[in-house]
């Protein structure tokens, strides 16, 4: 795919590559990349969909992208319309302060589950989210830790993102989606009550 959307450029994934994704692949605790085989990860799928980081976001379009949204700078808009929701994002602690890192995830059914979850599979595997791609519902101690290790160095990559001015094409777009889809009330507004669910679904 490649296409223009008010500025922003999007050539087959590659515009948006960054440091962050080159710091990612030099991570000894990188996690290998989940198949999403058994009912446990897929209960993410049904209940609790994984969030994006700004250098998902030319893969994740490239999956999901279905070519109705044509090539106008409204483009992006309709097609975030579609497929991804405003999350408050989880609840963080720093400095004995509570706060949320909001984030973009992808949008559900009005069953729960993922628009991307069909027959029991990923439709976007190849480029599914960080947040669905590398954490394993299965996985036990040592790769347990690794994940936790991960998922905290991604919430404090997301809480700089937010704190700073952006820095990469990607993050600007990023923002601008977040919130453009707050504001037209595709939310995500019940992380905790998700997050219930999906740890009860997981045990």
């Amino acid at each position: 795919m490649s296409a223009i959307f008010g500025g922003y450029s999007v050539f087959n994934g590659g515009f948006y590559a960054g440091n962050w994704d080159i710091q990612m692949k030099k991570r000894k605790d990188k996690i290998k990349r989940t198949s999403c085989a058994c009912e446990k990860c897929r209960h993410g799928c049904q209940n609790l969909t994984g969030y994006l980081l700004p250098e998902d976001l030319p893969g994740y379009m490239s999956e999901s992208w279905q070519g109705e949204h044509g090539q106008s700078g409204r483009a992006v808009f309709w097609w975030a319309e579609k497929n991804l929701l405003a999350s408050e994002g989880a609840l963080v602690a720093r400095g004995g302060e509570f706060f949320r890192i909001p984030t973009l995830v992808p949008a559900t059914r009005e069953n729960g589950h993922c628009v991307h979850y069909v027959g029991e599979r990923c439709a976007v595997h190849k480029s599914s989210p960080a947040g669905c791609r590398l954490f394993n519902a299965c996985a036990l101690g040592q790769k347990a830790a690794k994940q936790e290790t991960l998922a905290n160095a991604l919430q404090h990559r997301l809480a700089g993102f937010w704190a700073n001015d952006p820095t990469t094409p990607a993050e600007s777009l990023y923002k601008e989606i977040w919130g453009h889809l707050w504001a037209i009330g595709k939310r995500r507004e019940n992380v905790a009550e998700l997050g219930k669910q999906y740890s009860a679904g997981v045990k």
